[in-house]
């Protein structure tokens, strides 16, 4: 029973950490690898509200699932808002840095950065995986602000570069 266990928790760890975050990124990249997104300066815009789509999606569902899990209190919850707080500010910004590398034509380094910083933020999700306290979990928001104000600050240096 016990490596039953320990192996569904490991499946779901590297799921979440390392699976989930390639998939989120590919997905972004392919769909703005079309030619009328390449070199556009609007594409930054465009993938930045895709990922906070995505990222909006994806924290409605976790939050669904921990409301399922029976655990009451207002601590436990708001350290959940917050979580998904970060999943959207992640996501939205590491899809503006994919859609920023478009624009600049430098798509690979942009894409490996985007998706550590994935790895980084969802390294966080372990301690709800392995039911460890969930204060481990507010841990993935500094992960995720300072991101994200690069993330703005790479939206309006993107706006003054299409000016030029």
């Amino acid at each position: 029973m016990l490596d039953y266990s320990a192996s569904q928790y490991i499946d779901t760890s590297i799921f979440l950490i390392v699976l989930f975050p390639i998939l989120i990124e590919m997905l972004v990249l392919i769909i703005f690898q079309r030619k009328y997104y390449v070199k556009n300066y609007q594409t930054v815009f465009f993938s930045y509200a895709f990922g906070a789509g995505i990222g909006s999606a994806f924290s409605l569902g976790l939050i669904y699932h921990i409301s399922l899990g029976g655990v009451e209190g207002f601590s436990f919850y708001l350290i959940a808002i917050v979580f998904a707080f970060g999943i959207v500010l992640v996501n939205a910004s590491t899809s503006a840095y994919v859609g920023y590398g478009m624009f600049t034509l430098k798509r690979k380094d942009n894409l490996i950065n985007a998706m550590i910083v994935e790895f980084l933020f969802f390294f966080t999700i372990i301690p709800y995986v392995w039911s460890f306290p969930f204060i481990y979990d507010i841990f993935g928001i500094f992960i995720a602000l300072p991101f994200y104000y690069y993330a703005r600050k790479m939206l309006f240096k993107a706006s003054k570069e299409a000016k030029k």
